[in-house]
């Protein structure tokens, strides 16, 4: 057994590109199974492997996104077997982990201590736990600080696993490809059991079309990510093949967005687009005429599309979803006013964590749950003292060392993209996707530090 265990190439797959697609087929065969015992236990099963071949996590990305995406909705009985079994298993992996990370608790704390994103998650935690003193729902206000404070988990996991090294940032940012084909995949899926007896132009921008795990505008969020890193990585890139293969990843991502006409989604990229662009003259001058052919041809594309699609309905169908933007009782100019008025008669600690969904769907009866704004919703539940905690957990982020590595310049893409559609959505503060943040946030806040304090772990 203990052969088995200290088996090189066993310990060489699990920490390679093959099996970060591998984990992406498993995604996407749980998505068709759905059934959320056997996504959590089949985790579970993935990660004790890691653990027991002492194999670097550098599936860190690929493995959160199993957990979310691999099954369509939550649906559990207290009389199903399967339930206890998945416990079981649960906790055996736990015990697992925390064995491991008990054994290697000097490198492990000695990293995590060091993560200042550690202390600007608790301080805005802490923020939450105190917004419970107004909340008209506590226990929802209590359960989703605890889903915030999960992050912590999230960075001490990656200070036991994740090394500080170029393969890591290689394997993040390839396993946020793999996750926009994913969400590709699943997208032509649903299209095809949506479209049953529909026309085409039906699934252009329906909002109850969903991926199972997101709203089709929430789904975007991970699909531009692996938009920006298809562009890192194929600045990263020498072999002309996976130039093209980067090429078309980006541009699959923008065809998503376009589909699901996602608004807040194509102005975040837009602006993506520009600071892409913008690295690109900076740091790679001398190729700054293929660039340009690049960019030349790319609007050459796009402008193409649009004669070939201008005698369609295509573009009428994207554009009016672009039209009347928060006129309905659900929309955002409404909501946006009752989060003011809320926030004037509570401004210092705001009305509770989570109690959005009270003030607008138990009260109101609309159909959205959030004021779909990050400065409102952390403003409204939290009050001042929350909005200083979240500026302080802004500025922590974007405080590095090396502010000319080009992963930490494009995940501060990411973060602006993610600012710019969270101010109009739900991204930053998403109760499944903050978790992808984090591992980004937590991998630039680790390359950053002196590669001295960590040559053990590397």
């Amino acid at each position: 057994m203990h052969a088995v265990l200290n088996n090189t190439k066993i310990k060489e797959f699990l920490e390679s590109k093959l099996f970060i697609v591998l984990i992406g087929i498993l995604t996407l065969g749980c998505f068709g199974i759905n059934s959320i015992y056997f996504t959590v236990i089949l985790f579970c099963l993935l990660l004790s492997t890691l653990l027991l071949f002492n194999a670097k996590l550098y599936s860190v990305v690929s493995m959160a996104s199993l957990i979310i995406a691999g099954f369509r909705k939550v649906d559990f009985s207290f009389k199903d077997v399967g339930l206890y079994f998945a416990i079981v298993v649960v906790a055996a992996t736990v015990g697992l982990l925390i064995y491991k990370i008990i054994k290697n608790k000097e490198i492990t704390f000695t990293r995590f201590k060091k993560c200042s994103i550690v202390y600007t998650t608790l301080l805005l935690g802490l923020t939450m736990i105190i917004s419970i003193i107004n909340s008209p729902v506590k226990l929802t206000t209590l359960a989703l600080t605890g889903l915030w404070l999960a992050n912590i988990a999230i960075i001490l996991i990656m200070a036991y696993g994740v090394p500080n090294d170029e393969k890591t940032k290689h394997s993040i940012a390839f396993s946020f490809v793999v996750l926009l084909y994913i969400i590709f995949i699943q997208t032509i899926i649903c299209s095809a059991i949506y479209i049953h007896d529909r026309s085409y132009n039906d699934l252009i921008g329906i909002k109850d079309f969903t991926l199972g795990w997101a709203l089709s505008n929430h789904a975007v969020i991970p699909v531009n990510i692996g938009v920006v890193f298809s562009c890192y990585l194929f600045f990263k890139s020498d072999k002309l093949s996976y130039k093209i293969f980067y090429v078309v990843s980006a541009l699959i991502g923008v065809f998503i967005n376009c589909f699901v006409a996602c608004r807040g989604g194509m102005l975040g990229l837009a602006i993506c687009g520009i600071l892409v662009l913008s690295f690109a003259f900076i740091y790679y001058k001398k190729y700054w005429k293929i660039i340009l052919a690049s960019l030349l041809g790319a609007i050459v594309l796009v402008v193409l599309a649009l004669v070939i699609l201008r005698n369609t309905s295509f573009v009428s169908t994207l554009l009016s979803h672009f039209k009347d933007i928060g006129v309905t009782d659900g929309g955002r100019s409404n909501h946006y006013d009752i989060v003011f008025s809320l926030f004037k008669d509570n401004w210092f600690i705001g009305t509770g964590w989570g109690s959005s969904h009270y003030y607008l769907v138990t009260l109101k009866d609309w159909d959205i749950y959030n004021y779909h704004c990050w400065f409102l919703q952390i403003l409204g539940p939290c009050g001042i003292l929350g909005l200083v905690a979240f500026i302080i957990y802004l500025i922590d982020i974007f405080r590095v060392k090396n502010y000319k590595d080009p992963f930490t310049l494009f995940v501060f893409i990411v973060m602006a993209y993610a600012l710019v559609h969270g101010f109009v959505d739900t991204v930053i503060f998403n109760k499944k996707f903050q978790f992808l943040l984090t591992i980004l946030i937590t991998a630039v806040k680790f390359y950053n530090y002196n590669p001295e304090d960590f040559e053990l772990l590397n």
